[in-house]
């Protein structure tokens, strides 16, 4: 009876492929990775100006946005349509900016108050491109 010798090549390749225990506090630090990951990707801005006596001007922008036309289209609309006497546009500008993101300049009366803003930007963009937090 001829018996074979396991070649070495194969015996390592087995061992390289064993299972290391992983420790909890590790794992901790992989999951803070992976959840906060997609945050970090997003970039949208929101910025006002003006005195609030009687008007604001909001900047907004967003990176990564791929149908710029469309969404500007979307935002302005839907704006008009849920707060028509609480946030009168009186003049609006929505296109990308030199860098090609999304711009979206808005100059409203002081009753305008940001969570309107962030709600339209929801609602249009489900935060694809990141989460507004305007002043209020």
């Amino acid at each position: 009876m001829i018996r074979r010798r396991r070649s070495t090549s194969a015996a390592k390749l087995k061992s390289t492929h064993k299972m290391k225990a992983t420790s909890p506090s590790s794992l901790h630090g992989l999951v803070a990775i992976l959840v906060l990951a997609p945050l970090a990707s997003t970039d949208a801005t929101c910025e006002r100006a003006g005195n609030g006596t009687s008007r604001y001007m909001y900047d907004i922008e967003a990176s990564g946005v791929a149908n710029v036309d469309r969404v500007c289209a979307d935002l302005s609309v839907y704006l008009k349509q849920i707060e028509p006497k609480k946030c009168p546009v009186k003049a609006s500008f929505c296109g990308p900016n030199q860098s090609g993101n999304l711009l979206w300049g808005i100059d409203v009366s002081s009753t305008c108050q940001g969570d309107i803003l962030d709600r339209v930007w929801t609602k249009i963009t489900a935060n694809k491109w990141g989460t507004l937090d305007c002043p209020k």
